[in-house]
Formats: C-alpha cells, sequence, structure tokens
C-alpha cells in the first residue's frame, strides 16, 4: 500500500470554500481509501492507497468533492516517497534551516515555463527567491505514482 498526499488549492482561506476536514476524511473512505487523516483546516490529506496513476486520481479527487461536497478546487497528489525526495532536493536547504517560517513550496497542475519563473523573480522587490521544478531538470511527471482505493 502506497502512502499519498493530496493538496487541495484554497480551501478554508479567509472564509474561503469552507469544507470540514471530518467531511474530506469520510468521502476518502467513501472512495475506497485507508486512514485519511487531515491537518488542522488546510484541506491537506495523507492516505493509503495502491500504486497507479495520479494525473487520474488528481482528476477523480476533483471530480467527487464537486459532486458530494460542492468544493471547486485543484487537487495535487504525490506520494510519500515524492514528498519525500522534494524535501532531499530543496535547493534553498540554507535558507531553510536559518529560517524555516519562510521556505513556501507551491505545487502547480502544469509545469511553469521559463518565461513564468522569469516574469515572477522581475516582480519580487525583496530577498526572495524563486525556482521552477524545470530548472532542477526534473519533468512533471517523472517517476509520479498516484494511489488508487485498495477495495
Amino acid at each position: 500500500m502506497t502512502t499519498c498526499v493530496a493538496l487541495l488549492r484554497a480551501v478554508n482561506v479567509a472564509g474561503h470554500q469552507p469544507v470540514a476536514m471530518a467531511d474530506l476524511r469520510r468521502l476518502m473512505g467513501d472512495l475506497g481509501f485507508g486512514d485519511a487523516q487531515s491537518l488542522l483546516q488546510s484541506g491537506n490529506l495523507v492516505f493509503g492507497g495502491a500504486t497507479g496513476g495520479t494525473a487520474r486520481l488528481e482528476e477523480r479527487l476533483e471530480r467527487e468533492m464537486t459532486a458530494r461536497l460542492g468544493l471547486v478546487t485543484d487537487v495535487m497528489v504525490r506520494t510519500a516517497a515524492e514528498w519525500r525526495a522534494l524535501v532531499a532536493a530543496n535547493p534553498f536547504r540554507a535558507e531553510a534551516e536559518r529560517d524555516p517560517a519562510r521556505l513556501v513550496v507551491a505545487f502547480l497542475k502544469e509545469p511553469t515555463s521559463a518565461k513564468a519563473v522569469a516574469a515572477l523573480r522581475a516582480a519580487i522587490v525583496g530577498r526572495e527567491r524563486a525556482m521552477g521544478r524545470e530548472e532542477r531538470g526534473r519533468r512533471r511527471d517523472a517517476g509520479r505514482r498516484a494511489c488508487r482505493p485498495t477495495g
């Protein structure tokens, strides 16, 4: 059984798209995923499942959340192994150790273009730095696995 993380975009933020975590956990159980856990009111979920393809799982979760909970949002799914690899490949390790509360990782549905990353960098007026995933030489779906219900 593979452990997966599902990140829901923009739920329970300043009253926007409120959803109860108990409802999300119940939905995951109804869909056949095991041991679904949520983090605070973030909409982030950790759950068990079997190996399969992530893009279809993201689409399924988005569709089911809309139909059953009235929640319209992007869902990004990564396996626990992908999550560990992300942490291990952190290009801002020194900054994370010095000031961990200020490190932000954003997941996007599609790869960012070099032009979009350059525009983001140009808009930064402070000490912030930005890096796109493709700058580390990785494709969006390289090595990705997903979780499917085991039942």
